[in-house]
């Protein structure tokens, strides 16, 4: 399955890093953390391809919370 051009990985990539962002924004966890976190989703989770291809630190964070997330949240209030 492709979706606009991507790969199926890349789709489940690009779901966990908003999953993720979704997650450090919901608990009020700085988006610093994101600097720390791919790392650490590598460490723990070596054999996993989509743990590798994680790249969502706090630039990357930033921007899916303000033009995917806080659009999205704004609406349902």
């Amino acid at each position: 399955m492709s979706v606009g051009g991507m790969s199926a990985q890349d789709v489940k990539t690009r779901r966990i890093e908003i999953q993720m962002t979704a997650g450090l924004v919901v608990h009020n966890v700085p988006l610093a953390f994101a600097d720390h976190l791919g790392p650490h989703l590598k460490d723990c989770f070596g054999d996993s391809k989509t743990a590798q291809d994680y790249r969502c630190a706090r630039t990357k964070s930033s921007c899916i919370t303000n033009e995917a997330l806080a659009p999205s949240f704004t609406k349902s209030l």
